[in-house]
């Protein structure tokens, strides 16, 4: 005797959420690239001077803070009540947004001391703070259990190296023009964080990631702008710094080297803008809800 097949009540369909939009994503945009540039310039300074106290301008300006800060300004336009943001630090003990919170102040303090008073005990921290609120972007977007492109496991990874990359983005376009900060240790680390960004993003798309809901799977699988960010945002970048490097010893014209560093790391920049906003404004559908017998 033949079985019936086992029907699925399907309850609820995936919806496409509206509570994160530009202003979440540009939160986590530039505070990654805020946190991602001090990080970057801090081991750039080691790679270079040691642990002496030689300032390097990549890392000890206030640039850093200030992207941080105008992406948490930027989280603010979004809520309905802004003044409440005071309550942020209430919820340390179950919320990654109070600790992300947190890991922003500790980073605000620990740099303006450093640009005060610089000392190596200060960057130490500095860098362990922007780490922290790397992770902790990363374990807000993966709490979120209920939208099945978020709530994988690679997310924190995919943070640190998005923050990587494009902090890198940052350095290699503002100091485009000064050759002589182009140094061997920032190319190496611009090279390095990319490539970690290009595996945490193909683990993302094609490893860990089990989406339920079919929208975000064709958003994120087979669109035309996942490919563009894979070629513009990680392939190209790649060249150009490979190129930049082969020029510090063969000798390149300024100009030439200008648009090479300064095109690396726009590309960098569009690169993570565009898996950020793939990830959060257009895959992120919440789960599928069914009955099963």
């Amino acid at each position: 005797m033949d079985e019936k097949p086992l029907t699925v009540t399907r309850l609820l369909p995936p919806k496409k959420q509206t509570e994160w939009r530009w202003p979440a994503a540009a939160n986590f945009i530039l505070g990654g690239a805020g946190t991602g540039f001090y990080v970057l310039g801090f081991f750039t300074m080691i790679f270079e001077h040691g642990t002496t106290l030689n300032t390097h301008p990549i890392s000890f300006g206030l640039l850093g803070p200030v992207l941080v800060s105008i992406g948490l300004a930027s989280l603010l336009t979004e809520v309905g009540r802004p003044l409440r943001g005071r309550y942020l630090l209430h919820h340390l003990q179950n919320a990654w947004i109070s600790r992300e919170t947190l890991a922003f102040v500790f980073f605000i303090i620990t740099v303006s001391l450093d640009y005060v008073a610089p000392h190596l005990t200060f960057k130490f921290f500095a860098v362990l703070s922007a780490f922290a609120f790397m992770l902790c972007q990363g374990l807000i977007a993966y709490s979120a259990r209920a939208v099945a492109a978020w709530n994988v496991p690679v997310m924190p990874f995919f943070f640190l190296t998005s923050g990587l990359a494009s902090g890198a983005g940052v350095a290699l376009l503002i100091f485009s023009s000064h050759r002589h900060l182009m140094i061997d240790s920032l190319l190496l680390l611009s090279f390095v964080s990319v490539s970690l960004n290009l595996i945490g993003w193909f683990i993302y798309l094609r490893g860990s990631v089990k989406f339920s809901s079919p929208p975000a799977t064709v958003t994120l699988r087979c669109s035309l702008a996942t490919h563009i960010i894979v070629l513009l945002g990680h392939l190209v970048p790649l060249l150009l710094l490979a190129l930049l490097k082969i020029s510090t010893y063969l000798g390149m014209a300024s100009e030439l080297f200008v648009i090479l560093a300064s095109g690396s790391g726009l590309a960098l920049i569009v690169g993570v803008i565009g898996q950020k906003a793939a990830i959060f404004l257009t895959s992120g559908y919440t789960r599928e809800i069914v009955l099963r017998p």
